[in-house]
């Protein structure tokens, strides 16, 4: 009896190591969040039976939204997002033009692969008093892997994967290089870059 208690006991830390073995850790998160000023990527939007070249670049930094961030402009010169990095994570100011995100969306940058961080915003129009949306759902850090687009092949990558609640729910994930930033988040792949003063490809 004695001796089946003990092998029971090895076999529940065993099973309970090797779960925690397998836990990934988010090492070095800001680097793959890059904003200087100047930093420009260049993606194919898919969407909606539509396909087009759409641009990010980082220009200098603004008081806005609550926040000092960094403006991202679009192929039109027209102000697109507002991001902010500190010792929590990325933040998102500003969405889609013209929705701020009450509180503002944030990639922690301590997640663990079993650990889903929860987001909960009002995406509030300042177009429209009366207008906007509501953001919830989670983010999952899904552990690191080699990912290939146009812009070139990038090991190291963040996979992010999220679950969103509306009708009907839906999932989508994201893939960020290291010194890079945001290669593919099912909508948009990146072509080419110019991040930190390096080209790709």
């Amino acid at each position: 009896m004695r001796t089946t208690s003990i092998l029971a006991l090895v076999i529940i830390v065993f099973v309970g190591c090797s779960k925690k073995d397998d836990v990934v850790k988010m090492e070095n998160a800001e680097q793959y969040f890059p904003m200087e000023v100047g930093d420009t990527w260049h993606y194919t939007f898919s969407g909606a039976g539509q396909t087009f070249p759409i641009m990010r670049q980082v220009r200098s930094e603004i008081d806005t939204f609550g926040a000092t961030c960094m403006p991202v402009y679009d192929e039109r010169d027209s102000l697109e997002e507002c991001w902010r990095v500190d010792s929590d994570g990325f933040w998102i100011h500003l969405l889609a033009f013209r929705y701020v995100p009450d509180p503002p969306l944030l990639i922690p940058f301590d997640m663990r692969s079993d650990t889903p961080h929860a987001f909960d915003s009002d995406a509030e129009d300042i177009q429209n008093s009366s207008g906007g949306f509501k953001i919830k759902g989670k983010i999952t850090f899904e552990g690191y892997v080699t990912k290939t687009v146009p812009a070139g092949t990038f090991q190291n990558c963040f996979k992010l994967r999220y679950d969103v609640e509306d009708d009907p729910p839906y999932s989508y994930h994201e893939y960020y290089a290291p010194n890079v930033g945001l290669l593919d988040n099912g909508d948009a792949v990146l072509d080419s870059a110019v991040v930190g003063g390096v080209t790709y490809p």
